[in-house]
């Protein structure tokens, strides 16, 4: 498995092996194994409407899970290979395109791709993605070139960009202290703090 994701109300855990292993948080207990298409790698549950995404690189891109039930809802075409998700908690959800520079946006009630975002020619093989849900920004981190790009999550619009560390392979958002964060292969942390909603800059960027 490459992840694990845990839905809080039904005490679910789902890892994105194949078939993927779905548990209960309370025992760790298995409850039962889930067969899915493509090759699982990232995975994210959205508490919007309690379902695990199982991202792959192979089509179908996404297997769409209920995690009360565990059953297989129906699977997502993303137009390209996925990396990370994140999602706003009211129905919409973003996912990162390492192959095709671009972020898609998908309405979590369909199941459908509804836009795609491109990094407009700042960014490319992104493999990190985070959100601050509260002012509608897209932190995207990339590998070539070196950067996180920032996008405003309701029209895609270009905001900035900022070097990070080389081999981004996550990120995360604190909405507490408006800062973004990119993990790196090289052994950095970059933290990039949200001075507002359209103005950026590295804070620090930490050896670890």
């Amino acid at each position: 498995a490459h992840g694990a994701a845990v839905d809080a109300k039904y005490h679910h855990g789902f890892a994105s092996s194949k078939p993927v292993a779905m548990w209960d948080t309370n025992t760790l207990a298995l409850i039962k194994t889930i067969d899915v298409e493509g090759n699982p790698d990232g995975l994210l549950n959205d508490d919007f409407n309690h379902r695990t995404y199982i991202f792959s690189h192979a089509a179908p891109n996404a297997t769409v899970i209920d995690a009360n039930t565990g059953a297989v809802l129906g699977t997502i075409d993303l137009g390209g290979q996925p990396e990370q998700a994140a999602s706003d908690g009211k129905g919409h959800l973003y996912v990162d395109l390492e192959d095709k520079a671009a972020v898609a946006v998908v309405d979590a009630k369909t199941m459908k791709v509804t836009a795609t975002y491109s990094l407009a020619g700042k960014g490319a093989t992104c493999a990190g993605l985070a959100l601050d849900a509260k002012h509608h920004v897209l932190f995207v981190a990339c590998r070539n070139p070196q950067v996180m790009v920032m996008l405003d999550s309701t029209t895609g619009k270009y905001l900035a960009d900022l070097p990070i560390g080389k081999g981004s392979d996550g990120a995360a958002f604190n909405a507490k202290t408006g800062e973004a964060f990119s993990s790196q292969g090289d052994g950095t942390l970059t933290i990039i703090k949200e001075d507002s909603p359209t103005t950026f800059e590295v804070e620090q960027t930490v050896t670890t």
